[in-house]
């Protein structure tokens, strides 16, 4: 195993240990700074990506494979007549109406499994 014994090395050996140190040290401050980048360009696309689908006229909702509601626009929260934090979370029969729900399973049972409507 390496051991590393500062006593028994030159002062030589010991500067370009600590420049190789410093080297590695602003390489890892620049991954963290590209990082943080990143991280910052990722936040503002998905707050554009929300306004978008929020601020749209159409209704624009996702749900689990289970028929449970993960996002609902204002558009399709006041279609219904509900706010959309009523509306996350729950599942379409607690939405709908069983009449509406016979019809609209169906095209979402599919919608679940391929994607697409119908």
């Amino acid at each position: 195993m390496k051991t590393n014994n500062f006593r028994n090395k030159t002062k030589a050996e010991l500067i370009e240990e600590l420049k190789t140190l410093h080297r590695r040290l602003m390489e890892l401050e620049k991954t963290e700074a590209d990082r943080q980048s990143a991280v910052e360009a990722l936040r503002a696309s998905e707050e554009k990506y929300r306004i978008l689908l929020d601020e749209s006229s159409d209704p624009i909702f996702t749900f689990y494979p289970d028929g449970e509601y993960r996002y609902v626009n204002r558009a399709f929260a006041d279609g219904v007549g509900k706010e959309q934090e009523e509306i996350i979370g729950k599942k379409i029969w607690d939405i709908f109406r069983k009449r509406k729900q016979t019809s609209a399973l169906p095209l979402l049972n599919g919608y679940s499994k391929t994607g697409r409507a119908g």
